[in-house]
């Protein structure tokens, strides 16, 4: 199994995967580059005009989509089985996008246009390797439109449910959870009970895959369908990281689903999932807020999601909670003590300042700019020197140190924008 995944990351391998993923990064973020132009400047034909078309609905959806490429090229060249399926599909990709980029139209003809590279894509979703026929319909999910949905649909029944390698140990096939992610991304509704049925399969991927998918597509009316998963993934021993149990808790919390807090609250003191703390814990502040201060705030003494509780406590707002947020300023983690800093900062307990300011002597890099960044949000001006003399480029330390889960996005701005307004009047001494 090793021999093969070195063989996945190889050297050319890895160049395929970035030159492709930058290619069609770029080709997305140019707007409608690849259909800014006809195939050939000739008279204008039927076909020709039907062609460009097709580019242009492709280029749309290859735009909106973008950011489901980079995982999906990674798995492909990653996580597969069938090398020369590999090489196939990547060859179609990097000959249609180069094609398409130069508008050649002898290449685009020999792959059929298209409507001929989404036939060959719709042919690798009958793949025997389950990373092969998954990323193809991600693929299709991402540059697709309503008339691929059928035959990724398909799948939901059809793709084989695991596949045995290297003396028989069992990989689960992570084909039809790829199918689903490609439905909710073509907005294909119409599945959404096929989906709620994949719920109950005994793969985990095929699970996670069922939930995510339902939760991009809004289905709230299944909420009691994957609440379930909460309960009945405890007796599962097919996923040790409970990527099924952080999917479903962020779908509850995306769907606003407040009844399952006590469901969630559980998760909260999982003996061993740590992501599935994480997620928990944010979940909890979302639907529950300040209400659940006094639950969250256990987990201050709870190592490595110590630093979680904090946040959360500063987003809903717990000031009651700064003293013992304030006593993981000297825990042994950096990141802990990032998370504390920060929290303090957004909860405004200017009381703590002087005890921050210290860490200035002390932290180093990236950790020194979160340091600043607290004293700005706490407006010490006290440390107006030292403040400007580390924040060399602010904006920087705000993306990066400021990165709360999507269900916090308004909260964030507000953060963010008071930073910026902070630190503006700090640097002009106002």
């Amino acid at each position: 199994m090793q021999a093969e995944f070195r063989a996945g990351a190889n050297r050319v391998r890895e160049v395929c995967w970035r030159a492709l993923t930058s290619s069609l990064l770029l080709l997305a973020l140019s707007g409608a580059q690849i259909s800014a132009q006809p195939v050939k400047q000739t008279p204008q034909t039927d076909a020709a005009t039907e062609e460009r078309r097709e580019l242009e609905l492709l280029n749309q959806r290859l735009a909106k989509n973008q950011k489901y490429l980079p995982a999906t090229l990674w798995t492909l060249t990653h996580a597969y089985e069938d090398k020369q399926a590999v090489d196939e599909l990547l060859h179609l990709l990097i000959n249609f996008f180069k094609a398409a980029e130069k508008h050649d139209e002898a290449a685009l003809k020999k792959i059929g246009g298209v409507k001929g590279f989404k036939q060959r894509l719709i042919a690798f979703l009958d793949h025997q390797d389950g990373t092969v026929s998954g990323s193809s319909a991600m693929l299709l999910g991402i540059m697709g439109d309503e008339r691929d949905v059928p035959a990724i649909a398909k799948m939901l029944t059809d793709a084989p449910p695991a596949t045995l390698k290297n003396n028989g140990a069992r990989f689960a096939s992570i084909a039809r959870g790829r199918a689903a992610t490609a439905l909710a991304l073509l907005e294909a509704r119409e599945y959404i009970p096929e989906l709620v049925k994949l719920l109950g399969s005994d793969n985990a991927h095929d699970r996670s895959g069922a939930v995510s998918a339902l939760a991009f597509m809004k289905a709230g009316t299944e909420a009691k369908h994957i609440a379930a998963l909460l309960e009945t993934e405890h007796a599962r021993d097919d996923d040790p990281g409970g990527n099924v149990r952080v999917a479903a808790i962020d779908a509850l919390v995306s769907f606003g689903a407040k009844e399952y807090l006590p469901q969630i609250v559980k998760e909260m003191f999982d003996e061993y999932g740590s992501e599935v703390i994480e997620a928990a814990v944010y979940g909890v502040a979302k639907l529950g807020g300040r209400a659940y201060a006094g639950e969250i705030a256990k987990l201050l003494d709870k190592r490595f999601n110590n630093r979680h509780a904090a946040t959360a406590l500063a987003l809903v707002g717990a000031n009651e909670h700064a003293g013992k947020i304030a006593r993981l300023l000297s825990d042994k983690e950096p990141f802990t003590r990032q998370a504390a800093m920060l929290a303090l900062g957004i909860l405004n307990a200017k009381e703590y300042a002087p005890q921050i300011a210290r860490l200035l002597r002390t932290e180093e890099g990236w950790l020194k700019d979160s340091v600043a960044l607290s004293l700005v949000l706490l407006e010490a001006r006290a440390y107006r020197a030292q403040i400007l003399a580390t924040l060399r480029r602010p904006e920087l330390g705000l993306i990066a140190n400021l990165d709360f889960p999507p269900a916090f996005d308004e909260e964030s701005e507000r953060i963010r924008k008071r930073l910026e307004t902070s630190y503006k009047l700090l640097r002009e001494n106002r």
